[in-house]
């Protein structure tokens, strides 16, 4: 994963250490209630240690991110970039042949 915001990596990266991640949702007032995700991912075992997530300018992609099989871009993202060009000629360049891109909104 790559994100300018260590705030959205971070379950990531929590992920792909201790293979769960738990957080706290709201249910109606003060009452919440703890909900957990845990790997295996699809019946792939070894998913979580496939991925990696780096902080970085979606305009401005490091060199060393390269060899991307799967890449999902919110396209909230391509909205707020300063370039949305320069990030979709970096991502095929940080692609290999025949990845998957999925673009995909948020909006409900």
């Amino acid at each position: 994963g790559i994100e300018t915001s260590a705030r959205y990596i971070i379950p990531g990266c929590q992920m792909r250490e201790v293979s769960q991640i738990s957080w706290t949702v709201p249910v109606a007032g003060v009452v919440s209630e703890t909900r957990r995700a845990a790997a295996p991912f699809f019946g792939i075992p070894d998913v979580v240690h496939n991925t990696t997530f780096w902080q970085s300018d979606p305009t401005n992609l490091h060199p060393h991110l390269k060899g991307y099989s799967m890449v999902l871009v919110n396209l909230n993202l391509l909205e707020r970039t300063s370039n949305p060009r320069t990030f979709l000629t970096d991502l095929a360049r940080i692609t290999n042949k025949g990845a998957i891109v999925v673009i995909a909104s948020t909006y409900q």
